[in-house]
């Protein structure tokens, strides 16, 4: 009884003669040297017991890694989000800032050449009556 062929992926069979005779010295010398090059035994003991990934496996690795990357999506957009709103307000509140401090010092140049026709952010302003007393008895 011989032994089944093996066969390669495209059908056709790996081995179709008969097997080499019995190994001699030369055999295991040369059989030696492919187990030494391939590293020390420890470490093919570790591939001998690596197993393929079926379909399945790959399936669940892609799966995982999709829903993985779509939470991290989703934080890094809601991270991101609050960021911008707080450099946006802060923008917003630096620019009130700068405004309003514009238009005081407009004001208390007024104020200090007794010019009383002001506004401020668009709305007339009169001054007290005590800065209006003072710039009548200056002039």
């Amino acid at each position: 009884m011989s032994p089944p062929e093996a066969i390669d992926l495209a059908g056709q069979p790996v081995h179709s003669g008969p097997r080499p005779p019995a190994a001699g010295p030369a055999f295991r010398r040369r059989l030696r040297a492919l187990r030494v090059s391939a590293g020390p035994a420890r470490y093919r003991r570790r591939m001998d017991s690596v197993a393929a990934l079926d379909s399945n496996d790959i399936t669940k690795i892609g799966i995982g890694a999709t829903v993985a990357i779509v939470v991290i999506g989703l934080l890094l957009s809601m991270i991101i989000t609050a960021v911008v709103a707080r450099v946006v307000i802060l923008v917003v509140v630096v620019l009130l800032g700068v405004f309003i401090w514009q238009q005081r010092a407009v004001i208390q140049d007024h104020v200090k050449k007794c010019e009383l026709n002001m506004s401020y952010f668009g709305v007339h302003v009169d001054a007290p009556k005590s800065v209006a007393d003072r710039c009548h008895q200056v002039q």
